[in-house]
């Protein structure tokens, strides 16, 4: 069950099955989405410009934190076969292509193990493409920059492997934001921490990401490394 506005980072998406009743959603209007059952939600990125010269990013698997909706994590490139990947690159063409769509857009899909259904478009730079700030030749925002100038589009291709995580405020916490671990995990060689700037934090509330340059397994332990050292809350227990 989805609102049909105010959605976003996970807010406005309540799963019956699992989740209390948000009361927020009382009088409002909203869609209902049948329940797809799929392997892994998958993120791909593609950029286009006014005279249709189009650069197709990584392909992206995204793991999702369940009890706020949103991502968790996300690696790049995703262990996909190159059925997969064709078939992720040429659904994300023929979208923009039949929009006539300009400038960066992920588009989100699930991979049912026969295929990828098309879940979500994201027309502007998104989450699941942090990771080719310090990944790619030419991360997302100079890619939309360059798309909706109309200048040529530079290559999206990786350099490295990248795992993206979200640093989400700490449950039962609220107010002004308190950052404590950011001088450890800055010690851990090809980790790369941004920080939104946001002064207050509320439980889940996303307030940056880390990305992490090394190979799956090894980002996975880094990534532990980093859940144990950086805590961002607010500064009342709620």
């Amino acid at each position: 069950v989805k609102l049909c506005s105010d959605g976003y980072d996970g807010k406005g998406v309540w799963n019956p099955q699992t989740q209390k009743f948000p009361e927020h959603f009382l009088n409002r209007e909203i869609i209902l989405e049948e329940k797809i059952l799929f392997q892994r939600e998958l993120s791909i990125l593609i950029a286009r410009n006014p005279q249709g010269e189009m650069a197709i990013g990584p392909l992206v698997e995204m793991i999702f934190n369940p009890l706020f909706n949103l991502i968790d994590c996300a690696f790049m490139p995703a262990p996909a076969s190159a059925v997969t990947q064709t078939e992720a690159q040429n659904l994300a063409k023929k979208i923009v292509q039949t929009l006539n769509y300009v400038g960066v857009m992920a588009v989100e899909m699930f991979d049912t193990g026969n295929g990828l259904l098309v879940n979500e478009l994201a027309p502007r730079p998104h989450n699941s493409g942090h990771g080719t700030i310090e990944a790619s030749f030419t991360d997302q925002f100079e890619q939309h920059l360059r798309a909706v100038m109309g200048l040529p589009l530079g290559k999206f291709d990786l350099r490295e492997c990248a795992l993206t995580c979200n640093i989400l405020g700490a449950d039962h916490f609220l107010g002004k934001t308190q950052i404590s671990g950011l001088d450890k995990i800055l010690q851990i060689p090809g980790v790369y921490p941004h920080l939104y700037g946001k002064e207050i934090c509320s439980p889940g509330r996303k307030m940056g990401h880390v990305t992490i340059l090394a190979n799956l397994d090894q980002s996975l332990q880094i990534k532990k490394r980093i859940e144990e050292c950086l805590v961002v809350r607010g500064e009342q227990r709620k």
